[in-house]
């Protein structure tokens, strides 16, 4: 424990440093955001779990093939979060320095950007068609409004091999940011938009999307519209923190036969904190099981997971014999089998299954890439402040979060947001970067 507690302090004052001497004075700087999500996610967990006394590893750890955890097993997952923390970043404060060495003179651009009207309300239209026949043939899929509701307990089963139907909230939601972009305002048309993509991610019961969306949003507004104040920052934040726990207990209530003793007194607050607490700031218990189950019970992938995103893509009903290449489901079948067969999968969280593929050297080069992508990306994108880096800066430390906790099909989504976003602009606009400046200092 005297370990743990000095791990904690070195994180902590850490983050007070990089707050203090960050020259970007930025609270969505990759620095900055990624050391508080790993306070929040590794470390304090980290105390309950070290001690052998956290609801996860005694609930999902009684599923493991693997048997018990042990102390030293704790520990070293705990360890091995913190090379991962390091690595990442490292990368980052590497991508600055790498920047600062190539270039010993400042250089100021300005991003203009050039809309075409009639390109734009055209391409609008044909995305919000899209995404609306995409979101209804969604619902017809679960068998109608009423059924989606009945229904949730069986998402994986309604949903498997029709990844293409799940595509509608991604339409809507480039949309809107297309809307915010253009309009740079909150425009009643694209609050229509930005509900609808919500309301489509509902539908699908998938809350890790709906905070990407709001997430991406509220990141491309403060870049490109307005710098938001921290004390709304934080108001935001702790909304969407509430809303995504209540999202979660209304599951619950509705797959439990609606029991509606969920909704009232302690047992809210007693199922907010189960959510929060034992089902999402699980890194180190995450990552535990990783650790002592690979390779001894499942042997490295040296990739697999990675190589087999473009084939999960295609519908298991025109693809026999498709190999499982999610690595969720991989991880889940050799580790927590009765869990597989159930009917339900396990994530690795991202060091998780570097450490699946690579090992430990995985973990190490593949966080250090992380970490070097996302300083590299911030830095252009405050350097020139073009539409689509702040699009795509914005998108990529949401989409990371959520990787953290899931798994690398997740960057099916990402790339594909990706190439809606880069379509949409592309025929609607014509963006330019103009160098005002070079050499000396900007007086």
């Amino acid at each position: 424990m005297t370990f743990l507690i000095i791990f904690a302090l070195i994180i902590f004052l850490f983050f007070l440093f990089i707050v203090r001497n960050d020259s970007f004075h930025d609270f969505f700087s990759p620095q900055i955001l990624l050391t508080l999500f790993f306070i929040f996610y590794y470390v304090l967990p980290a105390f309950q779990f070290i001690q052998g006394d956290d609801y996860f590893t005694k609930t999902i750890g009684i599923f493991f093939a693997g048997g018990s955890l042990t102390e030293f097993d704790r520990v070293n997952s705990v360890i091995v979060s913190f090379i991962a923390f390091v690595c990442l970043i490292s990368g980052i404060y590497f991508s600055y320095w790498l920047k600062a060495s190539r270039s010993s003179s400042k250089v100021f651009v300005k991003s203009e950007i050039f809309w075409n009207k009639m390109n734009f309300y055209n391409v609008s239209f044909l995305y919000v068609i899209i995404g609306i026949l995409d979101t209804l043939l969604l619902i017809k899929l679960y068998g109608g409004p009423v059924s989606i509701v009945l229904n949730l307990g069986k998402k994986f089963e309604i949903l498997s091999g029709n990844y293409i139907l799940t595509l509608g909230s991604t339409f809507l939601s480039v949309t809107s940011l297309l809307v915010l972009f253009h309009t740079k305002k909150i425009a009643r048309s694209f609050i229509l938009l930005l509900l609808a993509s919500i309301g489509s991610a509902f539908i699908m019961v998938n809350r890790g999307l709906i905070l990407i969306i709001l997430g991406t949003t509220i990141l491309s507004y403060h870049y490109y519209i307005k710098r938001l104040k921290m004390k709304t920052v934080l108001f935001v934040s702790i909304l969407c923190l509430v809303g995504a726990t209540l999202y979660k207990v209304l599951q619950v209530v509705i797959i439990s036969g609606w029991n509606f003793k969920y909704l009232f007194s302690g047992y809210l607050l007693s199922a907010m904190g189960h959510d929060l607490f034992v089902d999402t700031l699980i890194g180190p218990q995450q990552l535990s099981f990783a650790l002592k189950g690979i390779p001894s019970l499942l042997g490295f992938q040296y990739g697999r997971t990675i190589i087999g995103l473009p084939i999960s893509l295609i519908p298991r009903k025109f693809f026999v014999g498709k190999p499982i290449v999610s690595g969720a489901g991989i991880y889940t079948r050799s580790l927590f089998p009765q869990i597989y067969y159930s009917g339900s999968t396990i994530p690795p969280g991202l060091v998780g299954e570097l450490y699946m593929n690579f090992s430990i050297v995985g973990i190490i080069i593949g966080m250090f890439i992380c970490g070097l992508f996302l300083g590299r990306l911030f830095d252009e994108m405050n350097l020139k402040k073009s539409v689509f880096l702040i699009f795509l800066y914005s998108l990529s430390i949401i989409t990371f979060l959520y990787l953290l906790r899931g798994e690398f099909l997740l960057l099916n989504r990402y790339f594909l947001f990706i190439l809606f976003f880069w379509v949409a602009l592309r025929f609607s606009s014509r963006e330019k970067i103009v160098l005002l400046k070079t050499g000396g200092s900007n007086k």
